[in-house]
């Protein structure tokens, strides 16, 4: 898998090298060129030249293992793709929700008016565009009804507050009147108080 380039020196292996992302790397190694590379990636934890710039490049990212008998990363824990070169969702989201990388849902928070009555943020300033992660970095959203980093959560249902405080407009679950069970999505409500929801108000406490 190579060939020597250098005339004098017969007992030396040059190997053959490939393109990847625009760049030439070895495709072979070792000092008969007989392993093989895997795909490289930008390196998870080397330091960056500057700001923003992570141009260190690593075999399987550095966060993985090379098999040299077929150049594919065994990659570790949490990462996942060519190289080793993105994050895995955790629990692959648990069946409830969509694995997108930080710049997707960076996006659809900005251009969704959906969360504007209970967020503290400017939608418009949500921005992730430009971070070297951008589209390395994996999150969950989640289907509705459920959340959580691996969006295993059940939500619990909700709906205004019985006594008009905040409820579920506020993005408060069981009406703000009780706790949420996340494991089963069922609501354990304050005692003086009933309802799937926690929305009735016990006759006993009128």
């Amino acid at each position: 898998h190579g060939y020597d380039k250098d005339l004098v020196k017969k007992d030396s292996c040059t190997c053959f090298t490939r393109k990847e992302e625009s760049n030439t790397v070895y495709a072979y190694k070792g000092a008969d060129c007989s392993q093989r590379t895997c795909p490289h990636g930008a390196s998870w934890a080397q330091a960056p030249s500057a700001d923003n710039v992570h141009n260190v490049m690593e075999e399987c990212s550095g966060r993985g293992v090379c098999d040299t008998s077929t150049g594919t990363c065994k990659c570790f824990p949490g990462f996942t793709g060519k190289g080793c070169r993105r994050a895995a969702c955790p629990n692959d989201c648990s069946g409830h929700g969509r694995c997108k990388t930080l710049n997707e849902i960076a996006t659809s928070r900005r251009t969704s008016t959906a969360y504007d009555s209970v967020s503290e943020f400017d939608a418009a300033n949500i921005l992730y565009g430009t971070a070297w992660d951008a589209d390395k970095m994996m999150g969950c959203e989640c289907d509705s009804g459920f959340r959580g980093s691996d969006c295993s959560l059940i939500e619990c249902p909700s709906t205004t507050d019985p006594m008009g405080g905040l409820g579920a407009e506020s993005g408060l679950e069981c009406s703000g009147r009780g706790n949420c069970d996340y494991n089963t999505g069922s609501c354990k409500c304050f005692d003086t108080y009933g309802g799937d929801k926690c929305e009735v108000i016990k006759q006993a406490y009128l």
